[in-house]
């Protein structure tokens, strides 16, 4: 059996597409907004990233310098290194500090 059609009121029908309209218009502006603050975010990470990216590059940077210094520094203070400098040093000090020096800690005196 066919169904009968559906009564259409024409006055309540221009409201209901009013009210129709109307949700749809604040749920597409909800949206939009939405969006644009994701976008936001988005930007803002991506400059954080950014950031963080370059105080990296700034400790790596740091860290190689450190190393090389490192490096040197226990070049410089190789055993034999530091024997010809304390035997530079031995003509500076008085003669009762040499001896004090050569002699064993606690012995000597």
């Amino acid at each position: 059996m066919p169904r009968a059609a559906a009564k259409y009121d024409r006055k309540k029908t221009p409201g209901q597409l009013n009210a129709v309209g109307s949700e749809l218009q604040g749920m597409v502006t909800t949206l939009a907004n939405q969006l644009n603050q994701l976008n936001s975010e988005l930007k803002a990470d991506e400059e954080g990233i950014t950031s963080y990216q370059n105080i990296i590059t700034v400790h790596k940077l740091r860290r190689e310098e450190l190393v090389k210094r490192t490096k040197a520094a226990e070049a410089t203070f190789e055993e034999d290194a530091l024997g010809s400098v304390m035997d530079s040093y031995d003509d500076v000090r008085p003669p009762a500090a040499a001896a004090a020096a050569a002699a064993p800690l606690g012995f000597g005196r």
